[in-house]
């Protein structure tokens, strides 16, 4: 209805599917980019709404590879989704208080 009620941010690539030692700067950086740096920005610019309209609801799209599950030769994905639900739990507790509710 005009507003931002809830949002969904599923950000993912995968790349580097190599041992962690022979991972490129390149693909690390992208991983990282992607499905860390995007989902803070959508957050960011979705907070922002929300906190002027009265609150609403972020999902963040999260992986149980990285904070329960681990798989060889993805180290960066892996990484970047723990990171996910990392920052999404920081997120809750940061704006929870403004009636924005922020889960994985």
């Amino acid at each position: 209805f005009g507003g931002l009620d809830i949002a969904v941010n599923n950000a993912g690539i995968l790349r580097g599917t190599v041992p962690v030692g022979e991972v490129s700067e390149e693909d690390w950086d992208a991983v990282l980019r992607t499905n860390v740096t995007g989902v803070w920005l959508a957050m960011k610019h979705e907070i922002a709404h929300m906190k002027e309209n009265g609150g609403g609801a972020i999902i963040n799209i999260s992986s149980n590879l990285g904070a329960h599950m681990r798989i060889p030769n993805v180290a960066a994905y892996i990484t970047s989704k723990a990171a996910v639900s990392a920052l999404t739990r920081a997120a809750a507790l940061d704006h929870i208080h403004q009636g924005i509710r922020i889960n994985a």
